[in-house]
């Protein structure tokens, strides 16, 4: 499905920012956090560690047609250094969650405010005019830290809940079954803006 994954590495980086650890938010509303139960393919578990998220048009395995917004949950800290660098702790996870708005002509846009983004059953249903939608995707890294085991959700059943959205936060929860496996996850996100977020990138190790 995809060629991909972006991660990077424990540094500064003044275009990102940084929802580790308990997911406090940047601005507006309580703190959600960053939260992932259930199992992914295989029997994988994500302890969620930190969160961001950017806008981008997703090119290379994600049925919207223009932008869309991704939040990235990982099971370490300092994300957004680690994407800025396209790198990746051997052994990772990741979780994806893109979200967009379709208009009235089947052209996504960036979550701008709150809702409920579904997960459709059909490709066909991201074009469909004036609805809210979502997919997710998720990653075990391995050892050459790029796509060891993967699980996805562009298709099926399950949403992704916005609760707050800003220039500087992204919160929210959600309910997916992932198609590969059939493995249902649940959770939640509170995440601060990383530019550094490319998911049509392929990640590199950390030195």
């Amino acid at each position: 499905m995809r060629g991909w994954f972006v991660v990077g590495l424990a540094v500064a980086c003044s275009a990102c920012g940084g929802g580790e650890g308990g997911g406090q938010p940047a601005s507006g509303g309580p703190a959600m956090g960053n939260a992932v139960s259930g199992t992914f393919n295989g029997g994988y578990t994500l302890t969620a560690k930190d969160a961001v998220f950017n806008v981008g048009d997703w090119s290379n395995g994600f049925s919207f047609h223009g932008p869309s917004t991704a939040v990235v949950i990982s099971d370490y800290a300092s994300l957004c250094g680690f994407q800025s660098l396209n790198q990746a702790p051997a052994n990772s996870q990741m979780l994806a969650l893109v979200m967009g708005a379709i208009d009235a002509a089947g052209n996504s846009s960036a979550v701008a405010a709150p809702g409920d983004y579904l997960v459709p059953t059909s490709s066909n249903d991201y074009l469909t005019p004036n609805t809210l939608r979502a997919a997710a995707w998720w990653e075990f890294g391995g050892a050459s830290c790029f796509r060891a085991t993967t699980d996805g959700a562009a298709t099926g059943t399950g949403h992704v809940v916005v609760t707050s959205v800003t220039a500087t936060r992204i919160a929210g929860t959600f309910d997916v079954v992932f198609t590969t496996s059939g493995s249902r996850v649940t959770g939640s996100f509170d995440a601060a803006p990383c530019a550094g977020v490319n998911l049509n990138r392929s990640p590199t190790c950390a030195p």
